[in-house]
């Protein structure tokens, strides 16, 4: 469930009420601005939250030019899938839109061996070079204001696939006069794994290539959350794929960092983490209203138990949880009957630790506390 570059925008004065033919496909409404923001994300880049005559949000996509909303469910690809309560709508009870998906990137580009790639924003200019042989690759960023030289700065000699080498620019830090230089690259496989370098300017005229985690998926993606104009890096607690579950099965909650001098650290738990969070519960539980499977689903509820904590809403969460968790899965943590470890155990010896023993554990471990009892 991890989105693309969002944040919350103030309501903006505009006529929503269509009248040449296309119209606005409603697929969710909620009096909570943050309940209708979750689910606006799911949706991506074509979804915004509206405000309406009756004091209710509603989670549009369009406009559209479909004649029907049968038409337009016939034609969508995306996900999550059109309800079957959504709304076919020319706008005439919608007073603005109060938030929309912000898509801003200062400059990006992919690069490759012998195609050098160069991201600039208003005079400041970042080059990435690739060189690779048969041990492996490394990328070079070369920085420059106007005529003179910032930086020459390069990875670490590594492996990686023959795609996803991406250069972006935007601001992460607040303290840096310049946009970071942002560096990816990815190592190929099924799911595995983006790494991702920040050229910086720690200090006064001192720049650094700063590593970071390595990330399931596409890695880090940029929200500007408390809308300061620095962006925050977004991802998901990658702890738990597989933890419960298939990889497709599994679902992490999300990790709001940011880059501060030489370090990615958390962001303060304040009223602006906690709307995002309650966006992202938001989602995760729309997201069950469309699949209903979800929660008998360990990997799903592991998830969505940990975000409630998060909240502070974790006792009502394993509650229900407890009720309706899978009790057949054999996925997860094993023990071994006989002794042995789990390693060298006989199969016919391995067996499951229970879903509500084995999280409660895992929680611990991953700092999602208070851990509730029951």
């Amino acid at each position: 469930l991890s989105g693309i570059a969002c944040t919350t925008a103030p309501a903006m004065a505009e006529n929503l009420n269509l009248k040449d033919g296309r119209h606005w496909i409603t697929v969710a409404s909620s009096q909570d601005k943050d309940q209708a923001i979750g689910i606006a994300r799911l949706y991506g880049k074509d979804a915004r939250v509206v405000s309406s005559l009756s004091g209710w949000f509603g989670v549009a996509l369009g406009p559209v030019k479909d004649k029907s909303l049968a038409a337009f469910v016939k034609r969508w690809e995306g996900w999550p899938e059109i309800p079957k309560d959504a709304v076919f709508s020319n706008g005439a009870k919608y007073t603005g839109t109060v938030w929309q998906p912000d898509l801003s990137v200062l400059e990006a580009a992919e690069f490759s061996p012998g195609k050098p790639a160069t991201v600039s924003h208003d005079g400041y200019a970042v080059t990435a070079t690739l060189a690779k042989d048969d041990n492996g690759q490394i990328a070079t960023l070369e920085g420059t204001h106007g005529a003179d030289s910032l930086f020459q700065l390069s990875t670490p000699k590594d492996e990686y696939g023959d795609y996803g080498n991406t250069l972006r620019l935007m601001p992460l830090d607040p303290e840096t006069p310049a946009p970071e230089a942002i560096l990816t690259q990815n190592t190929g496989g099924a799911h595995c794994c983006v790494a991702t370098w920040f050229a910086s300017e720690t200090d006064p005229g001192k720049w650094q290539l700063l590593d970071s985690n390595m990330l399931d998926g596409e890695g880090y993606w940029l929200e500007d959350v408390d809308g300061d104009g620095s962006y925050e890096l977004m991802s998901v607690d990658n702890a738990f794929l597989y933890a419960f579950d298939s990889y497709a099965g599994s679902i992490g909650p999300l990790v709001i960092s940011q880059l501060r001098g030489e370090e990615i650290e958390p962001v303060a738990k304040d009223d602006v983490w906690r709307a995002r969070k309650q966006q992202e519960l938001a989602g995760l539980e729309y997201f069950a209203t469309l699949e209903p499977d979800n929660w008998k689903a360990n990997g799903f509820l592991a998830a969505w138990v940990a975000v409630k904590i998060q909240l502070g809403e974790g006792e009502e969460a394993w509650a229900k949880m407890l009720k309706s968790y899978d009790k057949a899965s054999d996925f997860g943590p094993q023990i071994c009957t006989s002794g042995e470890t789990v390693e060298n155990c006989p199969v016919e010896n391995l067996k499951a630790v229970p879903f509500p023993e084995a999280l409660a554990s895992f929680l611990e471990e991953n700092h999602y506390l208070p851990v509730p009892h029951g």
